[in-house]
């Protein structure tokens, strides 16, 4: 990974819904994730995603809170948000954030299978994660926020994330380059679109392919997040 230099961000690893006769029970899961987590290299950075919903909780994120690896917070059909959550517990795992916009695939691809617009309306989700997002910047403990936005969020990735920055500017004041608040990192995965990515303290802009499970045109430069 470290040919990636400074373009390397998070490499997250994404578990899907286990059945009961591959782990009957979350202290399965641990037993093997824990000797696995214990190996990873403390000078890089790793999310992990579950889709096992009794698995999300307080004990959990103390296991990954150990290593310093993050808990992915995403928006999907299939697990609960951290604003529905029943059992509140502390969900930030590391010093950094890692929140995924994927949606709900099956149900968008009966609709399009596109991408080049919305065609579902994200503004009352998307307004939760901007208190989610408060919450986060006001975490003396995180130090950086990445957020990636799938096109089977809304419909169009790069428009998702226009949207929370919208709606974020709305809410907030983007803070001065003194400012300690962390940096706030947007990515969305669309072919041949430039990426909106937003540093709150540098501004900067370029494209991106990522999270978007396809593959940039044979002439796009070379790029990891």
């Amino acid at each position: 990974m470290d040919i990636l230099g400074p373009k390397l961000g998070p490499m997250v690893f994404q578990f899907p819904s286990f059945d009961r006769w591959k782990f009957p029970r979350q202290e399965s899961f641990l037993a093997v994730l824990t000797p696995f987590l214990k190996k990873l290299r403390a000078d890089h950075k790793f999310v992990i995603e579950i889709r096992n919903k009794t698995w999300l909780d307080a004990r959990f994120a103390d296991v990954l809170r150990e290593h310093n690896v993050a808990l992915a917070l995403t928006d999907t059909s299939f697990m609960p948000r951290p604003w529905e959550m029943k059992e509140k517990f502390d969900m930030i795992t590391a010093d950094f954030a890692y929140v995924r916009w994927l949606g709900d695939r099956k149900g968008i691809e009966k609709q399009t299978t596109k991408w080049d617009k919305t065609v579902i309306d994200r503004t009352s989700d998307l307004k939760n994660w901007v208190e989610v997002f408060k919450s986060l910047v006001s975490n003396s403990k995180v130090l950086k926020i990445f957020a990636f936005s799938n096109n089977h969020y809304a419909g169009h990735g790069p428009a998702t994330a226009k949207l929370f920055m919208d709606l974020w500017n709305k809410e907030t004041a983007l803070p001065s380059a003194t400012s300690t608040c962390p940096v706030i990192r947007l990515i969305s995965g669309l072919l041949g679109v430039p990426r909106v990515f937003n540093d709150v303290e540098n501004h900067e802009s370029s494209n991106s392919y990522a999270d978007n499970n396809i593959d940039p045109p044979a002439d796009a430069p070379e790029q990891a997040t």
